[in-house]
């Protein structure tokens, strides 16, 4: 699992968080990006959707720890074409758009 910077515009972001183009400018530094998130020839019943919960559970702490500010937003892109990206709404992720 990995986690970065969060995309620089975000359209469906800005509309579900409220923000203006300059609120966004200002405040992005608070949103990270799931960037990665593998799991290769692992079958245990929910255990992505566990993960992901635990990580997010203490994603703000250790982001402050290392970067000196806490996480308030967390987002992930999925390929629909390819995933549905069923760990993340079990994980209690929502969908913003396309």
């Amino acid at each position: 699992m990995g986690w970065s910077a969060a995309t620089l515009k975000s359209a469906s972001r800005r509309a579900w968080v409220g923000w203006d183009a300059v609120q966004e400018r200002q405040r992005l530094h608070l949103v990270v990006q799931n960037a990665r998130f593998l799991m290769l020839g692992v079958r245990v019943p929910h255990l992505a959707s566990r993960i992901l919960a635990m990580n997010c559970a203490c994603l703000s702490r250790d982001w402050e720890a290392a970067y000196s500010h806490p996480v308030v937003l967390a987002e992930t892109f999925v390929d629909g074409s390819r995933f549905k990206g069923t760990c993340y709404r079990a994980a209690g992720w929502e969908e913003i758009g396309q």
